[in-house]
């Protein structure tokens, strides 16, 4: 068993090994799918085939049944054992789906190079895969390094971070 903070205040606990995870955006399903097999995964949101990683490879991940929408109904369907979301996404959801007894952990978002020291780790403890996100973490770390060498060699930084906090948009 293991107990998590919720990005939302919540505390969690994860009563085993999560077997049915259920990334519920593009985010999640990036890190999720990095680090654990289609073996694990219950569903995925269908934009992922569109802007997260899947879109590079999306028959790899084709097989797994999809949702349109953060909703209770559909996300019971896929059977969770555990369920990661946004702190944007839609908050009586989350409320159901805990109601019905599925773990969900609020992810907080990554809003810099620095939150992926503490992102990556949560997703390889709630994931049980710690050293397949310790290796993710030290491949992260040396693209951050290679860029800010070549950013100062340059004077100049020629990387754009975008994110909209759930609020509408997005960019690959």
């Amino acid at each position: 068993p293991m107990s998590v903070a919720s990005a939302d205040g919540q505390e969690v606990l994860l009563p085993a090994r999560p077997r049915r995870i259920l990334p519920a955006n593009a985010a999640a399903v990036d890190l999720v799918t990095t680090l654990a097999g289609a073996e694990r995964i219950a569903g995925l949101p269908e934009h992922a085939f569109t802007y997260a990683r899947l879109a590079l490879d999306p028959d790899a991940w084709s097989a797994l049944p999809t949702f349109k929408t953060y909703e209770i109904e559909r996300l019971l369907e896929l059977q969770p054992d555990l369920v990661l979301c946004d702190p944007w996404q839609e908050g009586t959801t989350t409320a159901g789906l805990r109601q019905a007894g599925i773990p969900v952990v609020v992810i907080p978002p990554v809003e810099s190079a620095e939150d992926l020291e503490l992102i990556i780790p949560l997703y390889g403890a709630l994931l049980d895969r710690r050293e397949a996100a310790a290796s993710l973490l030290t491949d992260c770390r040396l693209r951050v390094d290679t860029l800010s060498t070549s950013a100062a060699a340059r004077n100049h930084i020629s990387v754009l971070v975008y994110t909209n906090q759930g609020t509408g948009g997005w960019t690959s």
